[in-house]
């Protein structure tokens, strides 16, 4: 069965809301789990992982931003996002911002 990308944000952003107390460790192994269940197929399986674990252990971003971290080594392109000093930490391309 194929997997939306989608949906591994949506239970990113949906868990925490519904089941109150939910830490982020808790989503992102839950998360690996449905990555893991046999017959599921996503695209890049090995990109989702690595957007888990970048989301996973930096609280201040979000899904979205931990997606172009992710992709930001292979695309060659640097991050543009008004949280621009929070990506400094992760080996991406350099991107200016406009002063």
């Amino acid at each position: 069965m194929w997997l939306d990308p989608l949906v591994l944000h949506e239970l990113t952003y949906v868990l925490p809301h519904y089941v109150k107390q939910t830490t982020r460790t808790a989503v992102a192994l839950y998360v690996r789990t449905v990555l893991n269940w046999p017959g599921i197929q996503i695209e890049d399986k090995s990109l989702r992982f690595g957007v888990l674990e970048t989301w996973e252990v930096d609280s201040r971003l979000s899904w979205t931003d931990a997606v172009l971290i992710q992709r930001a080594p292979e695309t060659e392109r640097g991050v543009w996002s008004r949280k621009y000093r929070d990506f400094a930490r992760y080996a991406i391309p350099e991107s200016l911002w406009p002063e």
